[in-house]
């Protein structure tokens, strides 16, 4: 899309919007992940552990075109991303998903707090993300969603890799996707995520719903008909 910075958002970075920049939940490192990890938790299997398996994470591209994690265009320098980030400082804060090894952990506040913005269709800017800390190295994908008053949903992605297998194959890096306006999924499956995320036990399987939820693919689950369109605060 090559887009320039977006229209009618304020250009002043808040110190909260910038301090919301994750880094990585897994292996408690930090703030971060990435939701939208493709079929991290759908179909009981984890792309993540197995090397040989296709999905998330599994790409053997180069960074730069690596586009196998990423729904939509990918955006060389993350222009729309980091738009987006001036629009506003984050609704929820972070709410995440993370794979840590074997052990799976969610940010139930958070998640609850953003499970209900996008049911009841708030505006405001949500980030959610999956991360996985594993044999591969660390990978982190971060998702922004700009709820707008006509409840249409501008979305931008960050995908982050590094270490061990992905620098050995050379896919470690950063990627970013270009600005999309979406619809967002019927209410009930917000609600629905927003009562399995409340429920959520203190062990969490990969079949469990709020694990579905919140590690599934965010165009698959939480987004439709996504087109390119300019990333304005608007």
């Amino acid at each position: 899309m090559g887009l320039a910075l977006m229209l009618g958002c304020s250009t002043r970075r808040t110190d909260a919007a910038e301090q919301q920049q994750p880094a990585s939940y897994a292996g408690h490192e930090g703030v971060g992940g990435g939701a939208g990890a493709a079929g991290a938790g759908a179909g009981g299997v984890d792309p993540m552990l197995d090397a040989g398996q296709s999905g998330a994470g599994a790409g053997t591209q180069d960074a730069s075109t690596d586009t196998d994690a990423e729904a939509g265009t990918l955006d060389p320098d993350g222009v729309d991303y980091n738009a987006l980030m001036t629009c506003s400082a984050t609704a929820c804060g972070s709410s995440y998903a993370q794979l840590n090894g074997g052990e799976r952990d969610i940010s139930s506040e958070e998640s609850s707090c953003t499970m209900q913005g996008l049911r009841d269709r708030t505006p405001g800017l949500y980030m959610h993300s999956f991360a996985s800390d594993d044999q591969r190295g660390l990978y982190n994908e971060v998702h922004l969603i700009l709820v707008k008053n006509d409840q249409t949903a501008l979305h931008v992605s960050k995908t982050e890799k590094s270490k061990e297998y992905y620098e050995r194959t050379g896919t470690a890096g950063t990627t970013y996707t270009q600005a999309e306006i979406c619809t967002l999924s019927p209410a009930g499956y917000f609600d629905g995520c927003l009562t399995a995320v409340q429920d959520v036990g203190t062990t969490i399987a990969d079949d469990d719903p709020a694990w579905t939820c919140l590690a599934a693919d965010l165009v698959d689950g939480w987004l439709a008909g996504c087109t390119l369109a300019e990333p304005s605060c608007e």
